[in-house]
């Protein structure tokens, strides 16, 4: 509230004060734009941006489209969308709804941008005449990759993102993961039967998607993880759902 004897500031006086700003908002940017470049000198790279100039990691250049008109709008919330570059992406839901169906249609598209696309297989359930049928060349610009191991996925997403981007930074490449939940982490996979392994899966993913998502961002890589919900742990069948009794 204006005090007593103070004129109240009209809303265009205030409208005009904003778009007109005063020196000392230059120097202010002067500051930003020194410390950005301090920044870098210090680490040696190019670790902070000016989004408004700058192209960053977080900036988008592609957008690659899952053959649904709705869900790439969705997901990018523009025409002509699709799944972005540099994210991970994770589709999930019940068991046999299409989720392999959107995988491989985003791989197809990456193909025919003249992409990529690496195919980890990790259900065993990968059929090539299917692959064929939803329009993917698997002759030419496609890599299947079966493994079992949770680390082992991240090694090769790992080691596959660096050897290509060695030899090409601009052409898209994406990663498809089917399906976390068939993957098991390595002391899971060489112990018992009998042995307790309940949350070492989910610490194992957590782990892995930390350390490789600046990777995905940097490098300017699709990885599409396709996982299903499960409502019970250590649940297998799909159906085995835990009914809740209500409470007055």
């Amino acid at each position: 509230m204006a005090g007593p004897g103070r004129p109240k500031k009209t809303l265009t006086q205030t409208t005009r004060e904003e778009k007109n700003p005063t020196a000392n908002d230059h120097t202010i940017d002067d500051y930003v734009n020194d410390l950005v470049s301090a920044l870098n000198k210090e680490h040696g790279e190019r670790i902070a941006y000016n989004l408004a100039t700058d192209i960053s990691p977080t900036h988008v250049e592609r957008w690659i489209s899952t053959s649904c008109m709705q869900l790439d709008y969705c997901m990018s919330n523009r025409r002509n969308g699709g799944a972005p570059e540099g994210r991970i992406i994770e589709i999930f839901g019940a068991a046999s709804i299409g989720k392999s169906h959107i995988a491989q249609q985003i791989a197809k598209n990456t193909q025919r941008m003249g992409g990529v696309c690496i195919y980890i297989d990790t259900e065993n359930a990968t059929s090539p005449e299917n692959l064929e049928m939803m329009g993917i060349d698997i002759r030419h610009r496609f890599a299947y990759v079966e493994t079992a191991c949770t680390e082992e996925v991240f090694k090769v997403m790992e080691s596959s993102i660096l050897k290509f981007r060695a030899l090409s930074k601009n052409v898209p490449l994406t990663i498809v993961w089917d399906s976390v939940a068939a993957s098991s982490p390595k002391a899971e996979l060489e112990g018992d039967y009998d042995k307790d392994t309940i949350g070492l899966q989910a610490r194992v993913i957590s782990k892995g998607l930390r350390k490789i998502a600046q990777l995905i961002g940097n490098k300017n890589v699709l990885l599409v993880i396709v996982n299903q919900i499960r409502v019970k742990v250590g649940c297998v069948a799909p159906d085995s759902i835990v009914e809740y009794r209500k409470v007055d």
